[in-house]
């Protein structure tokens, strides 16, 4: 259902503070300093040359490899020191939530990055033994997303050289919401908590903030603290995002501001963004990026253009057919020009419509945004324009089955459920998406509407013998006993009208025919026994 990118490359750097004037307009002088060539901002033009990916090399597998979760790796010098997610063996408490008592902290080194040695440390007993890795135990939410940096900052206190943030919201995870914490190491083994109250404290506005791995770090370019962390809200609705915050002290930390990164649709977890060492003025971040299901399928056949559905004359013809009052008009014009004057926005409608009409596979529509941040009041007309998007689509089905028109007029008309919504909130036009799936009936001809009665079609699952004649190739399909089916050949639960009845599975082989008896649909009905050659 979901598709994950690991590699993505945000530059979140701060160019602009190391701007300055030039001779040539628009310019950027670089000084001396090293840059990386990743995109075209510091390019004015290009002859014979072009911007080419290094290419990766294929190792083996370690023989010792790291594992964990939201591992952190630091290069001290000429050692690599990992820190990740242990979990203990010994705890037999609850284990279906973040942050609960069993899990550690764990430490490992490596001289190359590639292999990696476990030393037993003994710092704490976990599983009844001291023999281990582990650098912080018996502090939940801490080791759930434990993140550690090599402070660089100038003149830092030697026993504060390692620091690191850590903490859990504690929504529905048994634990309080409070927010990150800080941690300090001398060495990087021995950790001590600095802080009794969170420096970067959680608010309930901030749904799922640092439900993930939330990174810090000296910034050389700043001259701050910079802690980069998981939050939820972004201009294309609630998705996976990172927002970050600034200090001079790691103690006071500013209001948060939204990075706004994503791409509609796009979940980013675990930025890990850090200074790259050669050009620390530059941050690197490689979130793991998880689309939303089918989105290279909307990009694919994105054309640029405003979706038909959004257009100005199908917006008119959509609401009448179905049944929306005139009232209706102003509101989803409104929103389809919003829609359409906004590329993200555009791309973001087009492909929710897929999802709804292309993809019967998609179930999760009681997640999508409320668009209230893009939208404001306007926000849930676009769900109501999503719907009466369904007319031509049911007008094009109901051609193929030969449907009456009064019909097809009964089933596309919404107008009942638009008002439903409306008398729910205020006036207000538009529709709860979280019951856009049974359109979808509609359209694949499955459900219909004659006056107040819905009527739906389901696969029969009986279970069904077929018989082909060998010399004609003429076949008999024969339902189990018991099945019933009217004169147009549909399943029913009660009798059929008719005295033809229907072929019941069971059977007798004779030598060469199989014989049958039929149902008996009406006490009048005449019993004849059929027989089908055997060839």
């Amino acid at each position: 259902m979901r598709e994950a990118l690991i590699g993505l490359i945000l530059l979140a750097g701060v160019r602009s503070m190391a701007a300055a004037e030039s001779g040539v307009e628009g310019a950027i002088n670089i000084g001396s300093r090293l840059e990386l060539f990743v995109d075209r901002q510091l390019i004015d033009r290009m002859e014979q040359v072009e911007l080419r990916l290094h290419e990766p090399q294929k190792l083996p597998l370690p023989v010792s490899p790291l594992r964990g979760d939201y591992a952190t790796v630091i290069k001290d010098g000429d050692l690599y020191r990992a820190y990740y997610r242990g979990n203990d063996p010994g705890y037999k408490g609850k284990r279906d939530y973040c942050g609960h008592p069993g899990e550690t902290t764990c430490y490992a080194e490596s001289r190359d990055g590639h292999e990696w040695t476990f030393p037993s440390l003994g710092l704490f007993e976990v599983n009844g033994s001291r023999e281990n890795n582990v650098v912080l135990a018996g502090q939940p939410p801490f080791s759930h997303n434990f993140s550690p940096f090599l402070d660089t900052r100038p003149g830092v206190a030697m026993s504060e050289r390692f620091k690191a943030l850590a903490g859990h919201p504690g929504y529905d995870r048994q634990n309080q919401a409070d927010g990150l914490h800080s941690f300090a190491s001398a060495g990087g083994i021995r950790w001590r908590k600095t802080s009794e109250e969170p420096v970067i404290p959680y608010r309930p506005s901030w749904p799922h903030a640092f439900d993930s791995q939330n990174v810090s770090f000296w910034s050389e370019a700043e001259r701050l603290y910079v802690c980069y962390f998981r939050t939820w809200l972004s201009r294309h609705g609630a998705l996976r995002t990172i927002s970050r915050a600034t200090s001079p002290d790691f103690v006071h930390w500013s209001e948060p501001v939204a990075m706004e990164p994503n791409l509609p649709g796009e979940h980013l977890y675990t930025s890990q963004t850090h200074p790259y060492f050669r050009a620390p003025h530059l941050y690197i971040a490689l979130p793991t990026e998880i689309l939303a299901p089918h989105w290279p399928e909307t990009l694919a056949a994105d054309d640029g253009c405003v979706p038909e559905f959004l257009t100005p004359p199908a917006v008119t013809r959509n609401r009448r057919d179905s049944g929306l009052p005139e009232e209706a008009e102003a509101p989803l014009q409104e929103t389809a020009r919003h829609i359409a004057a906004s590329p993200a926005l555009q791309l973001l409608a087009r492909h929710c419509y897929h999802l709804l009409y292309n993809h019967s596979d998609y179930k999760a529509f009681g997640q999508w945004p409320d668009f209230k941040t893009s939208l404001g009041e306007l926000g849930e007309v676009f769900y109501l324009l999503l719907l009466q998007a369904a007319a031509p689509l049911i007008r094009r089905t109901h051609a193929k089955l030969n449907i009456p028109e009064a019909i097809t007029q009964a089933t596309s008309n919404y107008r009942n459920a638009a008002e439903k919504f409306q008398s729910k909130n205020n006036g207000r036009w538009g529709f709860d998406r979280g019951i856009l799936s049974w359109i979808r009936y509609h359209v694949a001809g499955k459900l219909f509407r004659i006056g107040r009665m819905e009527y739906k079609l389901e696969p029969f699952n009986g279970r069904v013998e077929a018989y082909r004649h060998k010399q004609t190739g003429s076949t008999l399909a024969l339902a189990a006993d018991g099945a019933c089916f009217d004169e147009h050949g549909y399943a029913c639960n009660g009798k059929p009208s008719d005295s033809s009845g229907a072929l019941p599975r069971t059977c007798r082989l004779g030598l060469d025919a199989l014989l049958f008896a039929p149902h008996i649909v009406v006490e009048n009905a005449v019993k004849r026994a059929v027989v089908l050659g055997a060839a």
